[in-house]
């Protein structure tokens, strides 16, 4: 596969986290030029053939956008709104939907500025099916450009995750013109396909990755320790985490990486410090808060600290990154069952859990775990197979590559 020709343009919100820079360095090796175009700045990669561009809203104006795009904004709102007529008993919930649009015109108008200054049409790909995707789908409508892909994931896959509404706004309309839309789970490939198989053709399944960086070392003598990673918050559920841990009888060492977020006001946080009181008060309990850490420090981290188990316990997912960095090492995983977890956590890399669990059984699985043989050397080789076999971002992301290129190439 040859692509030195080609420049993409690549639409993310921000390209700060660990996994799209990931894609970012991959696909850079793969274009000739690439031109990341976000609404917040990030340190930037310092790659040579890779270009930032931030969008500049200090040239939006309302009244000249309404102006100018009038018919077809009025047409896609009103489209929108008596699709679901529970709108109007949310005039604020409108009035965001209205806004949201008006900027998506706006980001087509600084896209085409970019677009203009290229000899030849580039690739556009957006990582998130969110505002990026109506935007480019407002510059294939107006044959502005010839097409454009998206991943999509989670909060911009599920629509029943959207309170009280259900949907995501425009999505029909993204679907009838984006060229493919990869979801990063088959499950979320499934989903995609049965609420919507008009466009069943257009949608397939095309998982992240990442690199090796090492293995995690093993002592069947040293003390149990769990890790988990993520920002406390609702849909984390760290505050049960806390409270399998503190029913453990057994010596354990907890690791959380990852913010507390204690000011946020999410209802979640005071049960979360009142359970992490109760681990603490667990003598056999030993546990660590690490804030957050940079990508770097994870993986110093997996390298020097042996690591038993990578503990998940969301409510909703839709293929985390970190478990495939945890597996990469050769942690087994312990994992609620949702979105797309159960295509990572399996007989071969470790346990699956129901969502609706109960804290004492989540407790007592992990004591088992601690004398099976999936705490062994000999599993952890498995899963770092397994890994390889699904997870590495060489062979997932030349595979992606191969699917765009093919695409616009006409093969």
């Amino acid at each position: 596969m040859n692509t030195d020709s080609n420049t993409l343009i690549f639409c993310v919100d921000n390209y700060s986290i660990s996994f799209v820079q990931t894609e970012i360095k991959f696909l850079s090796k793969h274009f000739k030029k690439i031109i990341i175009i976000s609404e917040e700045k990030s340190k930037s990669l310092g790659i040579q053939n890779v270009s930032e561009y931030i969008i500049d809203y200090s040239n939006y104006k309302t009244s000249r956008l309404l102006f100018s795009n009038f018919f077809i904004f009025f047409n896609l709102l009103f489209s929108e709104l008596f699709a679901c007529p529970k709108y109007f008993l949310f005039p604020k919930t409108i009035a965001a939907i209205a806004s949201n649009l008006l900027r998506s015109f706006y980001v087509r108008e600084e896209l085409k500025k970019i677009i203009a200054k290229e000899i030849n049409q580039p690739l556009m790909y957006t990582f998130w099916f969110n505002n990026w995707a109506t935007a480019l789908s407002l510059l294939v409508k107006e044959k502005s450009i010839n097409e454009y892909f998206s991943r999509t994931h989670g909060t911009d896959l599920y629509e029943d995750r959207v309170p009280v509404f259900g949907r995501i706004p425009f999505r029909k309309f993204q679907l009838k013109y984006v060229a493919k839309v990869f979801s990063v789970s088959e499950k979320g490939e499934t989903y995609l396909k049965l609420k919507y198989p008009q466009f069943s053709a257009k949608i397939l399944c095309s998982y992240l990755g990442t690199e090796f960086h090492g293995s995690n070392p093993f002592d069947s003598n040293a003390v149990f320790t769990i890790v988990s990673c993520a920002r406390i918050r609702n849909i984390k559920r760290i505050h049960l985490l806390a409270e399998i841990v503190s029913l453990i009888d057994f010596p354990i060492k907890w690791i959380h990486i990852g913010s507390e977020n204690l000011n946020s006001g999410d209802s979640t946080i005071p049960v979360y410090l009142k359970n992490k009181e109760k681990a603490l008060a667990n003598k056999n309990v030993d546990l660590i808060l690490t804030g957050n850490l940079t990508n770097k420090q994870v993986f110093e981290l997996y390298k020097s600290t042996q690591i038993n188990l990578f503990v998940s316990v969301s409510e909703t997912e839709g293929l985390p990154v970190s478990m495939m960095e945890a597996i990469s090492f050769g942690i087994p995983i312990l994992s609620t069952d949702v979105g797309g977890c159960n295509e990572i956590v399996t007989n071969e890399t470790g346990i699956l859990i129901p969502k609706d669990f109960n804290c004492k059984d989540v407790a007592q699985t992990i004591n088992k775990f601690s004398s099976s043989e999936l705490n062994t050397i000999e599993f952890r080789l498995n899963i770092q197979k397994f890994w390889q076999l699904h997870f590495d971002n060489n062979k997932n992301g030349a595979k992606f590559i191969e699917s765009i290129v093919s695409t616009t190439n006409g093969i």
